[in-house]
C-alpha cells in the first residue's frame, strides 16, 4: 500500500516537471492587433447633373502613438436587400461611380494622433446614365515601421451615393406587413417592408399612426436607405402596457422629393384579458359575498316600545 502511493507521488512529480518545461521552452505567441484609423463623415448623398464636377472631402484620424501610413482606394458599391451593400473593383456601367473619383495622393503618414483632410473630385460624364450611382473611398492604415504586436487596418471610408439626375424613377410600395392580430398588453410592434421599384436609392420618411378607443399615438419613422430593386425593413413601437383594440394602423411614408407611397392599414385587437378576468372574479365574489350575508343574517328593524302615557 505504501509503494502504491510512493508511485502515485512520483507520477505527480513528473507530469508537473514536463508541464513546467513546456512553458518554459514553448516560444511566445505575438498576436497581432488591429490598428484604429478613424474617418470622418461615413457618408455623402448627392444630386449631380451630367458634365457636372464636386469636390468632396474625407478627415482620417490617427488614435495610434506611432506613425500610421495610410493607402487610399476606391471600390464600386452594390447595393442589397436591408441596406446592405458589398464592395466591388469591377466595372459596373449602371450603378458604377468610382471610375469618376479621382485623387492625386494614393499614399501618406500621419503623425501620431494627427489628422488630415483627404481631398478627391467626382466629374459625372456628359452621357452618363440617369438615376443612383455608388462608390466608396477608403482608407488602409499600416505602422510606417515595424511595430510588435501591430498588424494591418481593415479598409474604412466614406460610402457616396450620387442621383445623377435625368430619367429618375422613384417608386416604391409597401410589399408587407408584419403585426400581431391580437395582443393583450403592449408594447405593440408593427414592422413592414417598403420596395423600391425605381432606379435610384430612396430613403422614405412618413408615420404609422395607431388610433382606436380613446386611443391616438403616431409614431414616426427612421429614414432609411433602400437601393433600387430591394426592399427594407422599417418598424416602430408603441411603448404602452395597456392598449384597448380594436385599433386601426395606418402606415402613411413618403419620398422625399418625389411621390407618396400607397398607404397601408390593418386592423389589431388589443384587450388585457387577464386583468379583465380578474376584474370578473371580484365582482362575482364580492356579489356572492352580499348574498350569503343577506341570507345568514336577516335584519329586523327594532320598534321603539310604546310609554304608559300613550296607553
Amino acid at each position: 500500500m505504501l509503494l502504491k502511493s510512493k508511485t502515485i507521488k512520483n507520477l505527480i512529480h513528473l507530469i508537473f516537471s514536463i508541464f513546467c518545461l513546456v512553458i518554459i521552452f514553448t516560444p511566445t505567441c505575438h498576436l497581432k492587433a488591429d490598428i484604429g484609423i478613424t474617418v470622418y463623415p461615413l457618408s455623402y448623398k448627392l444630386i449631380l447633373s451630367p458634365g457636372q464636377e464636386w469636390d468632396g472631402t474625407t478627415t482620417i484620424v490617427n488614435p495610434n502613438n506611432f506613425i500610421l501610413k495610410v493607402l487610399v482606394e476606391k471600390e464600386n458599391i452594390v447595393g442589397g436587400a436591408e441596406g446592405n451593400i458589398s464592395l466591388t473593383a469591377e466595372d459596373i456601367s449602371q450603378y458604377g461611380l468610382a471610375k469618376w473619383i479621382s485623387y492625386d495622393v494614393e499614399e501618406f503618414e500621419l503623425q501620431p494622433k494627427q489628422s488630415r483632410e483627404f481631398h478627391y473630385k467626382i466629374k459625372i460624364p456628359d452621357n452618363a446614365p440617369p438615376g443612383g450611382h455608388y462608390a466608396a473611398v477608403l482608407f488602409k492604415g499600416k505602422p510606417a515601421e515595424e511595430v510588435t504586436g501591430i498588424g494591418i487596418s481593415g479598409r474604412t471610408g466614406t460610402v457616396i451615393l450620387v442621383e445623377v439626375t435625368g430619367e429618375i424613377v422613384k417608386k416604391a410600395q409597401i410589399s408587407s406587413i408584419q403585426a400581431p392580430k391580437f395582443i393583450d398588453h403592449g408594447p405593440l410592434t408593427v414592422a413592414f417592408k417598403i420596395l423600391n421599384e425605381g432606379n435610384s436609392y430612396i430613403s422614405p420618411e412618413g408615420k404609422v399612426v395607431v388610433s382606436g378607443i380613446f386611443q391616438k399615438q403616431e409614431l414616426a419613422i427612421d429614414s432609411r436607405v433602400i437601393f433600387p430593386g430591394f426592399d427594407r425593413t422599417f418598424a416602430v413601437k408603441w411603448d404602452r402596457k395597456y392598449i384597448f383594440g380594436p385599433l386601426n394602423i395606418a402606415i402613411n411614408t413618403y419620398i422625399p422629393n418625389g411621390p407618396a407611397i400607397e398607404p397601408a392599414k390593418v386592423v389589431i385587437w388589443a384587450f388585457p384579458y387577464q386583468e379583465a378576468v380578474l376584474i370578473i372574479v371580484i365582482i362575482l365574489l364580492i356579489v356572492w359575498g352580499i348574498k350569503i350575508f343577506k341570507k345568514k343574517f336577516k335584519i329586523v328593524r327594532l320598534e321603539e316600545k310604546p310609554k304608559e302615557n300613550d296607553q
